[in-house]
């Protein structure tokens, strides 16, 4: 049987990496990254915590060897939420209209 391994979206990678960092970042630096997002973001937005929530329930489930594919399709949604927030546009829209043929 072949496995199947689910990466996150490229457009929402960063986001979710920052997730990911924030117990390795200082408080203030974490607060800093979060304020260049527009609109700005805080440590104590709901999306945020919705977003830490759902990769920490990831974590969770993982070392319990519980399925992922919940708490995967968690995680890209409380991302995407976030994405569509600061960007304004569905991260399938902006990869396609960012999209440049090679020179």
């Amino acid at each position: 049987m072949r496995s199947h391994r689910h990466t996150v979206p490229p457009a929402l990678r960063p986001i979710v990496l920052l997730a990911r960092m924030r117990e390795l970042l200082p408080p203030e630096k974490l607060a800093s990254l979060l304020a260049t997002f527009t609109p700005p973001l805080d440590p104590t937005d709901p999306d945020w915590a919705d977003l830490c929530s759902a990769l920490d329930d990831y974590d969770r489930a993982a070392r319990l060897g519980l399925g992922l594919d919940e708490a995967r399709t968690r995680v890209d949604i409380a991302a995407m939420i976030i994405y569509v927030r600061c960007c304004g546009a569905s991260p399938h829209e902006s990869v396609a209209t960012s999209t440049r043929p090679a020179r």
